[in-house]
């Protein structure tokens, strides 16, 4: 069974290039908020902002928009469903960074930042969304699961 490298379930698209480019930046806060813990909660609220949809109030969305812009990149178009689904896991990653970070439990909090820093390099540089191929898998599995509901309905 191979499921989909592309999942258009949405009919709202955003530029590759900009989600990239604010991957980039993402990473730069990480560093910093590796020595400045509190960034993690600017990266949860600029996280939950982009899974809203709320772009023009995500201030890492503006800034890669504009870097965007000034490099005149050719738009490529991508499908916002999965990287709607990937900015909740960044949320969820950055909130646990801050908690872990504040209940002193260091060994797992490198863990997770290691993780964290893994995902945003795979996403800027090789536009490797580890977000986007769990979201692609989760529908696969909802569709195997409603044919298999069907063909079971369609036998009885």
């Amino acid at each position: 069974m191979i499921f989909p490298k592309t999942c258009p379930t949405s009919n709202i698209h955003v530029d590759e290039n900009n989600i990239r480019i604010g991957s980039f930046l993402i990473l730069i806060l990480l560093f910093i908020s590796y020595f400045f813990p509190y960034l993690f909660l600017f990266l949860s609220i600029d996280f939950i902002m982009r899974f809203f949809g709320q772009f023009r109030f995500s201030l890492i969305s503006i800034i890669a928009k504009k870097i965007n812009a000034s490099l005149k990149n050719t738009p490529k178009p991508i499908d916002f469903a999965p990287k709607k689904f990937t900015a909740f896991l960044g949320f969820l990653f950055s909130s646990s960074l801050l908690v872990l970070y504040l209940i002193k439990i260091h060994s797992i909090f490198l863990i997770v930042f290691l993780l964290f820093i893994i995902a945003v390099i795979g996403e800027s540089f090789f536009g490797f969304c580890i977000g986007c191929k769990i979201y692609s898998f989760f529908i696969f599995l909802k569709k195997e699961k409603n044919d298999i509901l069907k063909g079971w309905k369609t036998h009885k």
